[in-house]
């Protein structure tokens, strides 16, 4: 079992920390199963309604021609899931043939479970897999798309305590079970004024500043908050059901709400405003889309605000102002 194997690390090495828990169990639990669904541990929104994945590849048609309509770009997803994503966008982006010629797809996926459910789904066009970006040859516009992928990437747990910080970590009681602990730092984490729980994620800034080397438009949709501040975002979901981090390890989706302010700050290039995910769909014509399609109920969860339409936010950025739709 997953959390054998970390006690028995544990017991060899000390304690480690929240970030590398996080990454030992999502490496595990997204090479053991198929997560998605309701068979699964949770729903995005591309499961939720077809409408998600078609309103975002008209909005990538638009982006090639803001991008001078280049008669090649890649289109790169991170964490592809079953591939529905992706098969949905490129359903409305065949309606501009030209796009869809210049269109080369790039998947960044690491589980191999995942792999061959999106070779399956995606068994039409031509794709091509890779575990990272810099597997990419790019010498051509991009045009990123990321659903719930940030918030699955490692956090680093800290606590401030009046001014003193401590990092959060995974430690061993006394008794051998895994449990929450605290290692006392010298050095003060963040600028902040207030105390509790504070959450920094150099992986996802790492992404975002690889990305901002790139010609082109990167767009990420994920449930978080715009301002840093402090909270416990740390959640672990089995059977569509919240559970505690350190129950049924390696086969609960972990998982943090994403720090959007703090992307902005690993970001270079143009920022688009922030806007929520029920705004920019709903800028983008997806009531429009729903009537004219007769789309069955459902796809208002994308929107409403009681679910996913405020809590889910976007980011977007590129390396010079485009003008995109959706942000005005």
């Amino acid at each position: 079992m997953l959390s054998d194997k970390i006690a028995n690390q544990i017991r060899q090495l000390g304690p480690i920390s929240i970030a590398d828990f996080m990454g030992q169990v999502a490496y595990y639990y997204y090479n053991s199963k198929d997560p998605f669904g309701v068979k699964g541990d949770f729903v995005t929104a591309p499961e939720v309604s077809q409408l998600f994945g078609e309103v975002l590849g008209a909005w990538v048609a638009d982006c090639w021609m803001k991008l001078g309509a280049p008669e090649k770009f890649l289109l790169i997803e991170y964490g592809p899931g079953r591939g529905t994503l992706m098969a949905d966008m490129l359903r409305m982006i065949k309606h501009l043939p030209p796009c869809f010629q210049a269109c080369h797809i790039h998947l960044i996926e690491q589980s191999s479970i995942l792999k061959n459910i999106q070779m399956q789904t995606l068994e039409d066009y031509t794709v091509h897999w890779h575990d990272s970006l810099d597997e990419i040859d790019i010498d051509v516009p991009v045009i990123v798309i990321g659903n719930e992928f940030l918030d699955a990437l490692p956090i680093h747990q800290y606590e401030k305590v009046g001014q003193d910080w401590f990092e959060r970590d995974i430690k061993l009681t006394n008794e051998g079970e895994l449990s929450i602990g605290l290692k006392p730092l010298s050095l003060k984490v963040a600028d902040i004024q207030g105390s509790g729980v504070f959450e920094l994620s150099p992986a996802r800034e790492a992404i975002i500043e690889e990305l901002s080397a790139v010609e082109g438009i990167k767009l990420f949709i994920d449930y978080g908050h715009f301002e840093t501040s402090f909270g416990d975002t740390l959640q672990a979901v089995k059977s569509h059901e919240y559970v505690d981090i350190l129950d049924h390890i390696g086969e609960a989706d972990i998982t943090s709400h994403v720090d959007f302010e703090a992307l902005s700050m690993a970001a270079q290039g143009h920022i688009y405003p922030f806007i929520t995910q029920g705004e920019f769909l709903q800028n983008l014509g997806i009531i429009e889309r729903a009537r004219k399609i007769g789309a069955e109920d459902g796809w208002q969860r994308l929107i409403d605000a009681k679910q996913m339409g405020v809590l889910f936010k976007v980011f977007c950025f590129s390396d010079k102002d485009y003008g995109l739709e959706g942000f005005v």
